[in-house]
């Protein structure tokens, strides 16, 4: 599937609906950790099998719910990167190359961007994408401005 390009404007648009995704997927990570590290013991064997049983369902109907959320955030366009830091880049074009505005748990809108091959450690502030905007629209000639 080719990717879904944003604009920045459209990224903040979809963001309050990224976010509850965001927080589901956090959520149905740590209960599968929790469901993970759960031990539970009985003396009777059967009371064993039977909570073994109940976990191993829930543990993978939670992989399933979690696995839905992850497709439909893609679908929409989005890329997770980290759910556990609740990461998520949207694709952009600028000046003709693509790049990832980014977004991460905790922040209010989207406030940084940046290089494909940088990752989130190479993050700048989305000033910097918007600066070089600008600085290349009044660069233009006057009749080539839109």
């Amino acid at each position: 599937m080719p990717p879904i390009y944003f604009t920045l404007e459209s990224a903040q648009r979809i963001l309050p609906q990224v976010k509850k995704k965001v927080h589901q997927l956090r959520e149905f990570g740590e209960a599968i950790t929790f469901l993970e590290n759960l031990e539970i013991e009985s003396e009777n064997e059967y009371v064993n099998y039977r909570i073994d049983l109940k976990v191993e369902k829930e543990f993978h109907y939670l992989h399933y719910c979690f696995y839905q959320a992850l497709e439909e955030l893609e679908a929409w366009g989005c890329i997770i990167k980290d759910v556990e830091e609740g990461l998520v880049d949207f694709p952009h074009i600028f000046q003709g190359r693509e790049v990832f505005l980014c977004w991460k748990w905790g922040e209010r809108t989207i406030r940084h961007w940046h290089e494909l091959e940088e990752g989130a450690g190479g993050r700048k502030g989305i000033v910097y994408l918007e600066d070089s905007r600008h600085k290349k629209k009044h660069d233009q000639p006057q009749s080539q401005r839109h």
